[in-house]
């Protein structure tokens, strides 16, 4: 237990060190593999704060960009070529 518990600390102290915002599929990674392991750090907190706060803005951005039911992604729109 302890060897994954320093593992995970490890992973989270990798993508907080890193010149750019991780993607929200791996904030949703790190929270889910701390839960199993009952981890009450800080660094849990803040990083199911961001996953949350990353997910509100997706859907209030998406409510602005995509009509209801569209084909296309909010990436695809953003993006668009």
């Amino acid at each position: 237990m302890v060897t994954s518990n320093n593992v995970f600390v490890l992973q989270v102290k990798k993508v907080q060190n890193q010149d750019y915002y991780p993607y929200l599929e791996v904030l949703e990674m790190l929270t889910s593999q701390a839960r199993p392991m009952s981890l009450q750090l800080e660094q849990v907190d803040v990083i199911e704060g961001q996953v949350a706060s990353a997910k509100t803005w997706k859907e209030r951005t998406a409510k602005i960009f995509l009509k209801k039911n569209s084909l296309f992604s909010l990436f695809e729109v953003s993006f668009h070529c």
